[in-house]
């Protein structure tokens, strides 16, 4: 079941740097004992970041919007337009309410070429001529957290070895965008796509807030309606058995999407 988030360039106001989670990308990390709220706060601050080195890579918003940080020690980019924060910090905060009940599985980022500019994206959003995902389908500590059980990780899942992993995985999402030819024809568009588990559908259909897609195909052959019937490839994956982390890049056209 895919859900879409939208794809508004321009929604209104809240600062992404919500909590000292944001202002400590900075600070070199202090390792202690892992616990489950570590581990959610770190899947958020990699999705923020994933989606905001499409948007800067890929042209999404100007380059001139955009100032250096660092995240998991890694210069990276944030967008500094008050109301880009606000769109992202709303998204955060829909995908921290899905991840404290394990419901979450995959986001996605696709990239359009809006055509014309005659049709309002969040009907038709034109040409899809990328696509990017993040997959946490076979993470353990997802399964605890649907069944509201205690979490407690064994030696071998610390914070060092997690805050490593996230770190090479962010490497590669950059890695990935870098080599990647600008659009030069169009500016490009995005929508953003989240799968959740099945049990979520009736929750989410009640939820005004949610538009939805129904995508529950096998993720290997079709790891969701955000990568379409495109080319699609794993570009890292990550397994440390608590948590599992998949990168998918696709490329290729599909127009009209509804």
């Amino acid at each position: 079941m895919d859900q879409n988030l939208g794809g508004e360039k321009e929604p209104e106001t809240v600062d992404l740097e919500k909590d000292e989670n944001a202002n400590s990308r900075d600070a070199e990390p202090a390792f202690i004992g892992l616990r489950a709220e570590k581990v959610i706060s770190w899947i958020i601050e990699l999705v923020e970041v994933f989606i905001e080195q499409i948007w800067y890579y890929r042209g999404v918003y100007p380059s001139e919007s955009f100032k250096k940080v660092r995240s998991f020690q890694l210069e990276v980019y944030t967008n500094i337009h008050p109301g880009v924060k606000e769109y992202l910090s709303n998204v955060s905060n829909k995908l921290l309410e899905m991840l404290k009940k394990g419901k979450l599985s995959r986001i996605f980022v696709a990239i359009y070429n809006p055509g014309d500019g005659n049709t309002e994206p969040i009907d038709v959003a034109g040409i899809r001529e990328e696509s990017y995902a993040i997959s946490f389908t076979d993470s353990i500590i997802f399964d605890y957290l649907r069944q509201n059980c205690p979490v407690q990780f064994d030696s071998s899942f610390n914070e060092q070895r997690l805050y490593a992993s996230i770190q090479s995985f962010l490497y590669s999402v950059i890695s990935e965008l870098t080599r990647l030819q600008k659009f030069t024809d169009f500016i490009p568009d995005f929508r953003l796509f989240v799968s959740a588990d099945k049990e979520s559908f009736g929750e989410f259909v009640a939820n005004p807030d949610w538009i939805l897609e129904s995508t529950d195909q096998d993720e290997e052959t079709q790891p969701g309606n955000g990568l379409g019937d495109s080319r699609v490839r794993v570009f890292k994956e990550v397994n440390l058995g608590y948590l599992s982390i998949k990168g998918y890049a696709a490329s290729g056209h599909v127009s009209g999407e509804k």
